[in-house]
């Protein structure tokens, strides 16, 4: 039996003299490491935890507020805003006029709008925040006005624009404006075209961005309103069209939007009014015969809705100088599939026709401010155009 040496066994221990001992021990130690970083890390978060806690949560922001809400001065639009602890932003119409810094105060000076204007004062980067309508928007959608005198020629802009070219140089030769209801897609597929109808001087509004149906006309000829179609999906169509435009060329829509295929209803336009839009129809009367669209979608011949181009601006220029107390809306659009035969080759015809009946061709928002409140009797468009 091999002699036990103590002080052998203190210098020399056995991890010092075996290389499986050695390795043990390395190994041992990398455990113990282990366990007590695991420890550590364990001990701290469970102490820090309330305070993490305390940071990630919510902090309650003041929200901005109008010191005095948006009011006519002489003709002008004046409003003064303060900021919570987060900057705010002024809209008018969805459209950012004003950004106010946080904790700060401003005042907001605006030329005023012959048609209401809904006014939005929000914390950036949410939705909290006061609106403000001015006027208030209760009133009806427009098809119509009665005791005025005068023809809106409004085209609407989808999926081509074949005929811009021509409206716009027949527009400026007899130097008159239109109303021009453009989609979202439009916007940002032709932003030259769109481009050269604000330089004309023409007013552009909204016809939504996609162009989808809004009601179940279509398949059951009611205007019920369509599945999936809720507020938040028709603002976020209008909302999306009016921010293309505003980026595209600095200013705002006007007030106005039209459904595609002319497919609404109340709740819809109520949704749209909520954003500062009216609806504007078409005139209509008894009978196809007597509407104001101009049927420029019908491309086959042998449709029974089909009607030359020549023939229906005849039709259009009757159809006004039999109504000369009457404000007169009509349909017509910036692309159409027809080859041929198409009412806009004979826009001076129909122009020069109003005009030899004294009957001044004007925009929208003009024909609006000409005279006193339109027709409460015609709430929506002609139904089943197809746009």
């Amino acid at each position: 039996m091999a002699e036990f040496n103590p002080l052998i066994w203190w210098r020399y221990p056995p991890f010092r003299r075996h290389e499986w001992a050695q390795r043990a021990m390395v190994l041992m130690w990398l455990l113990m490491c282990a366990n007590l970083v695991t420890a550590a890390a364990v001990f701290w978060l469970a102490r820090d935890q309330p305070a993490r806690a305390r940071a990630i949560a919510p902090v309650q922001q003041l929200d901005a507020s109008w010191l005095s809400p948006p009011h006519i001065v002489d003709g002008t639009v004046v409003a003064n805003a303060a900021a919570g602890s987060t900057p705010a932003l002024v809209l008018k119409n969805g459209v950012e006029v004003a950004r106010i810094p946080a904790g700060k105060t401003a005042r907001i000076v605006e030329p005023a709008s012959p048609a209401p204007v809904v006014w939005r004062l929000a914390n950036a980067g949410t939705v909290n925040g006061e609106s403000w309508t001015w006027p208030e928007f209760n009133q009806p959608p427009i098809k119509q006005f009665s005791d005025r005198r005068g023809v809106a020629l409004t085209f609407d802009g989808g999926a081509s624009a074949n005929m811009l070219s021509g409206i716009l140089r027949d527009l400026r030769s007899h130097r008159v404006r239109s109303t021009f209801f453009l989609t979202g897609q439009f916007i940002q597929r032709f932003p030259e075209k769109v481009r050269r109808i604000i330089l004309g001087g023409h007013e552009v509004a909204n016809h939504t961005f996609s162009h989808p149906h809004l009601t179940t006309f279509d398949s059951n000829s009611r205007h019920n309103t369509r599945e999936g179609v809720t507020r938040d999906f028709l603002q976020l169509e209008l909302l999306r069209t009016e921010y293309s435009f505003a980026r595209l060329v600095g200013q705002p829509m006007a007030p106005f939007w039209r459904a595609p295929f002319g497919e609404t209803n109340a709740q819809i336009e109520q949704w749209a009014g909520e954003l500062g839009y009216r609806h504007v129809g078409w005139t209509t009367g008894h009978d196809r015969s007597q509407s104001f669209d101009t049927l420029d979608w019908v491309v086959d011949p042998a449709d029974p809705l089909y009607v030359s181009g020549a023939e229906m601006a005849e039709r259009v220029v009757d159809l006004a100088a039999a109504r000369p107390n009457r404000g007169i809306i009509v349909l017509m659009h910036v692309g159409v599939d027809r080859r041929s035969d198409r009412v806009q080759d004979h826009l001076p015809r129909l122009i020069d026709g109003l005009q030899s009946h004294k009957l001044p061709v004007l925009t929208v928002s003009e024909l609006l401010a000409s005279g006193p409140t339109p027709d409460r009797d015609v709430a929506v468009a002609d139904p089943g155009a197809t746009d």
